[in-house]
């Protein structure tokens, strides 16, 4: 549905149009053939890297990102695989926060219209991101939890000229958050089954100004967009205990869709000449996000160390996305995430008690979905933490470095995740 109001005539709102057309073309140079490709960081695009799957906590992210591997050691593994979960005893609380970091170069209008860059710019968001709760009555775990599993934010930007007093500014904002509800239990002894239902919702808004201030005729140009995001998938999976010393994970989150009304409003102002025109659109907008399935392997080689790996797949090639009602280009390609990782687990002894130290250092090799450029994350994890029988404080870090797109594109994530229990378990988690 289009609304317009005007105080002028059609005549007017044609000859408006055309002016601001001619003044963007005037001051800011056309785009350059290679600048319109997008690469990364479509609208829709999470901050950091394509292939999400659930939320995990400091200590998994420390041990390679993973996902997939049974690396259960907090309560956020309700997220990705509830199956761990039932290796977790009595009641398990757990709350996360970090920060979300990462570069892009092209975005929004930044190298793909008027606006240009020399360097990569890079947003940085603070964020409390999962808080989760396991209970484990009588062999089964029940699992509640909420956490933000992606991020939309952009890099805002604000360039002018002084010669003509003229401004442009774009900012963009979003994320996507996650209830869980979920259910594991052991079914053969050492082989658990979980499954998962969530709740997805979210939303995202983009705003552009630009405005030309000289004496007496200023002109203003907005445009902005929201949406509202909403959806429900399934995740579910298996943990084997093929030894006391050797365990196998997998799991799977379902094809799902996002969708939600979506707004826009177009504005242009001429003060001095007594001009306003605005322009409001609705419509719907739809996201079809593809099915999900990892496995991974831990290997416990002495009781302080441990060895995991694992591999997950993403059918990105079933993705679409419309805007408005109107489907966008996205030649996507399926795509596959690695990583491995090693943990040593030492012991202090601090003001006459016993804390058990874990050190884990891992690798992980991420391909990103688009066609154009052929790109993919090389990181690198760090982790360690404080536990204490019912007591865990644990800290994760990742580094990942991008190659193809020619930019050397950065994502980085520091977490921290505290978790309490009334029931201690055995160092062998």
């Amino acid at each position: 549905m289009y609304l317009m109001k005007t105080k002028k005539t059609a005549a007017l709102l044609g000859l408006c149009l055309l002016f601001a057309l001619g003044l963007l073309l005037a001051l800011f140079p056309s785009p350059a053939r290679g600048q319109t490709v997008m690469g990364q960081y479509e609208e829709e695009a999470p901050l950091g890297t394509w292939n999400l799957f659930g939320a995990s906590g400091a200590s998994s992210l420390g041990r390679g990102a993973a996902l997939f591997a049974p690396c259960a050691a907090d309560a956020s593994a309700i997220f990705t695989n509830p199956a761990l979960a039932a290796r977790l005893q009595g009641l398990t609380l757990s709350v996360g926060g970090g920060i979300h970091s990462a570069s892009m170069f092209r975005y929004g209008p930044v190298n793909t219209g008027p606006i240009s860059s020399a360097d990569n710019l890079s947003a940085t968001v603070f964020a409390l991101d999962l808080a989760a709760v396991t209970w484990n009555v009588k062999g089964w775990v029940v699992g509640l939890g909420a956490a933000l599993t992606e991020i939309y934010d952009r890099p805002y930007v604000e360039a002018g000229s002084a010669a003509y007093n003229a401004l442009f500014t774009f900012s963009q904002e979003g994320f996507l958050r996650v209830w869980n509800i979920s259910l594991g239990r052991e079914l053969l002894p050492g082989l658990s089954l979980g499954l998962g239902f969530n709740l997805v919702s979210g939303r995202r808004t983009w705003e552009m100004n630009d405005s030309w201030n000289p004496p007496a005729r200023a002109v203003i140009i907005t445009d902005e967009r929201s949406r509202e995001l909403s959806g429900r998938f399934l995740n579910g999976g298996l943990l084997w205990r093929l030894s006391e010393r050797v365990s196998l994970a997998a799991a799977f989150r379902t094809a799902f869709r996002l969708y939600g009304p979506s707004r826009s409003l177009l504005r242009y102002r001429a003060p001095a000449a007594g001009t306003d025109i605005l322009i409001e659109a609705e419509g719907e907008d739809e996201i079809r996000r593809p099915g999900v399935v990892g496995v991974g392997v831990s290997w416990a080689l002495r009781n302080n160390l441990k060895i995991l790996g694992e591999a997950g797949w993403w059918n990105w090639s079933s993705y679409t996305a419309t805007s408005f009602g109107e489907e966008q280009p996205r030649a996507f390609r399926d795509t596959w995430r690695a990583g491995a990782a090693v943990e040593y687990k030492s012991s202090i002894r601090l003001f006459g008690r016993d804390f058990l130290i874990p050190s884990s250092l891992g690798l992980i090799y991420d391909r990103q979905p688009m066609e154009n450029p052929r790109s993919s994350y090389i990181g690198y994890t760090l982790g360690t933490g404080i536990h204490r029988k019912g007591f865990r404080l644990d800290m994760g870090s990742v580094f990942g470095f991008e190659n193809g797109s020619g930019r050397r594109l950065v994502a980085r994530r520091l977490a921290v995740t505290l978790t309490v229990r009334t029931r201690p378990r055995g160092s062998g988690e």
